[in-house]
């Protein structure tokens, strides 16, 4: 079934709670809202995924807060919400997609580089200090973030930087 991607105009309580899925702190969140786009994606009337696209200048945009719930993972609707917001970012002319995630985020960390993001950046202690609790994932502390980047719109393969 296909996927309906409609722009976030409010924030419902299960949209709120799938957002805080992908980013347990809510001022990060919000921050993501105010400067950029978010997008919800449903199947059958029912929410499924959501992310939001951030710009970061005139050639750069990042899908931040990508979640899927948690009956919808491993259906390929991750690559799916990748695959929309890199056509989406096409059509306005940017020329590299940016994500960032755990190092203790497993899954999301091999879901991104089968979508061609490549690690560019290592930030050491980036949770630990931007985050009021602990973040627990895989039964480790995570500590350092991973930023992946993807060259789009171009036959280009490797990372920009």
């Amino acid at each position: 079934m296909a996927i309906q991607y409609r722009q976030m105009t409010t924030i419902s309580p299960a949209l709120r709670r799938l957002l805080l899925s992908a980013d347990p702190q809510w001022s990060h969140v919000s921050d993501a809202l105010t400067a950029g786009i978010g997008w919800a994606g449903y199947q059958d009337d029912v929410l499924v995924s959501a992310s939001i696209l951030v710009p970061h200048g005139a050639t750069t945009l990042e899908v931040a807060n990508l979640a899927v719930a948690s009956t919808y993972q491993r259906q390929g609707l991750g690559r799916a919400m990748i695959d929309f917001a890199r056509d989406w970012a096409i059509q306005r002319r940017y020329r590299r997609l940016k994500v960032a995630t755990g190092t203790t985020s497993l899954g999301p960390l091999i879901m991104y580089q089968k979508c061609g993001f490549r690690v560019v950046k290592v930030e050491p202690n980036y949770f630990t200090t931007h985050y009021r609790r602990p973040i627990v994932e895989n039964g480790v502390v995570l500590k350092d973030r991973l930023v992946l980047q993807q060259a789009i719109g171009s036959k280009s393969t490797g990372p920009v930087i």
